[in-house]
């Protein structure tokens, strides 16, 4: 399984920890996106791979947690459109946007 990372803050380093912890690290793959520099920096640190632009991750994950500030959606959501699958899992841990917000930008 492909696990792709928009945005790599504290909540999506934890998730990343605990795949890398788990019984299930073995059969995942991981890619994540930032914009700092450090926290590219940190992604090469903790994953071991270099961190992608936004829609590699997109393309790359069969699930993808969309970590990023609820301001920074409408800046990210129309640089990953083109590259999800149908079939990718996105989840958004930003908070106060809906499903239906999602759905306006990304489609079905």
């Amino acid at each position: 399984m492909n696990i792709g990372f928009i945005g790599f803050g504290n909540m999506a380093k934890a998730i990343y920890q605990g795949i890398a912890e788990s019984d299930l690290a073995p059969e995942v793959c991981v890619m994540a996106s930032a914009a700092s520099p450090e926290t590219r920096a940190k992604i090469r640190e903790m994953t071991g791979t270099e961190a992608g632009d936004n829609a590699a991750a997109a393309a790359f994950a069969d699930v993808l947690f969309l970590a990023v500030k609820p301001f920074a959606l409408p800046f990210v959501l129309p640089q990953i459109k083109g590259s999800l699958r149908k079939d990718t899992l996105v989840i958004s841990m930003a908070a106060g946007k809906t499903i239906a917000d999602l759905e306006a930008a990304l489609g079905e």
